[in-house]
Order: structure tokens, then sequence, then C-alpha cells
């Protein structure tokens, strides 16, 4: 999941690829019938026409919002890509499919709960080894 930041003070719509958004399984655009008029040149006269239509999905970001949840490959989109390349918009987190929020948060405090042990070893050993010198 992808947290991003709009860092700009005005509103932002960026459109979401079909090719690059829904390469997951998961379609996130509208289906949708246009009714229009087509002419016939051979005959002259027009007959009126229902084509479908797929209409991308979007994402907006009014000025300075976090948007969080969103699916990795928003950041595949072209739009969304040249704007994190200008710093309009920033990634604030970004993680894989496989990892568990939860197990992300516990994996971090047992890193520092280690960290903190060697620091205290290493001051241990430095107090006993003060006396000794003396």
């Amino acid at each position: 999941m992808v947290k991003l930041k709009n860092k700009l003070r005005q509103a932002r719509v960026f459109n979401l690829e079909h090719d690059r958004y829904c390469t997951d399984g998961k379609c996130a655009c509208t289906d949708t019938v246009f009714d229009g008029v087509e002419p016939n040149y051979a005959t002259g006269e027009h007959a009126y026409v229902r084509r479908p239509k797929r209409i991308n999905a979007t994402l907006r970001l009014t000025d300075r919002e976090v948007k969080s949840g969103l699916r990795n490959t928003v950041l595949k989109c072209r739009e969304i890509a040249g704007a994190i390349r200008l710093g309009n918009i920033q990634v604030l987190e970004q993680t894989t499919e496989e990892q568990v929020p939860g197990k992300r948060a516990d994996s971090s405090t047992q890193g520092q709960g280690s960290s903190k042990s060697k620091k205290n070893r290493k001051s241990m050993s430095a107090k006993s080894d003060e006396p000794a010198g003396e």
C-alpha cells in the first residue's frame, strides 16, 4: 500500500491509466455506453450508434492532502510519476502486498531493542574497563 501527500496548495486530479494501474487483476475503471450519431458516407444517411467505452479511474488530491491505502501500481502511472519527480507529490509510505502493517511495526521495535542492548553492553564493558585501567 502507498501513502501519498500533495505538497501543493492546489487540488490535483490524476488520470490512472488502465494499462498501468489495473495490472493486478482489479480494474478500477468504469464501463459506460455512449450514444452518438455516425454518418454513412456511402448513402449520406445518419445512424444512431451505441458504443461501449471504458473511463479510466482518477485520483483526486486536495491541497496538502495525505491519502493512504492506495495500491502500489499507482506509482506506475505517468502523471503521478512525473509529479513525484517534480516534487509536487511526496511518497510518505510504501509497503509491499505481502507485508502486514502490524508485522512491520513489530520488526522495527525489535530492531530498536537489540541496538539498545548492544549500546548497554558497550557502556557496561567501558565502565568495567575504567576501574581496571586505574
